[in-house]
């Protein structure tokens, strides 16, 4: 399998994973995809590994105390689950430089690609 085939299948068993576990709403999971597609192709499996970290102690530390937001938040009817616009608000930036990245090579772009999930975060 060819590493840009790799890194779609990988994104996908990601976002399937999400959305089965309803972190993800079906158009979240999409789009996660797409944003895993882009991050592979720029920034190979490294960069899939910390954007996989940032999904999974983003979703960690959503859940902790649950209870108590979902009182102070009663009136959203989106619930949990991220959707595409959360999606690309977090991860957006990290797909668009692993796209320059891959397009016009320069090690700037992986300092970049790190600060921006971890402003995400």
């Amino acid at each position: 399998m060819s590493g840009e085939w790799a890194y779609i299948a990988a994104s996908a068993i990601a976002a399937g994973s999400g959305w089965l576990l309803r972190l993800l709403s079906a158009s979240g999971a999409a789009a996660t995809v797409v944003v895993g597609a882009l991050v592979g192709y720029g920034f190979s499996w490294s960069g899939l590994w910390l954007l996989g970290l940032f999904f999974a102690s983003s979703s960690f530390f959503s859940h902790i105390g649950r209870r108590k937001k979902e009182k102070l938040a009663e009136k959203v009817a989106k619930g949990g689950r991220r959707d595409a616009v959360q999606v690309l608000a977090n991860g957006g930036v990290p797909a668009a430089l692993g796209l320059l990245a891959a397009l016009l090579p320069d090690p700037v772009w992986n300092a970049l690609f790190v600060v921006a999930v971890a402003a995400a975060n």
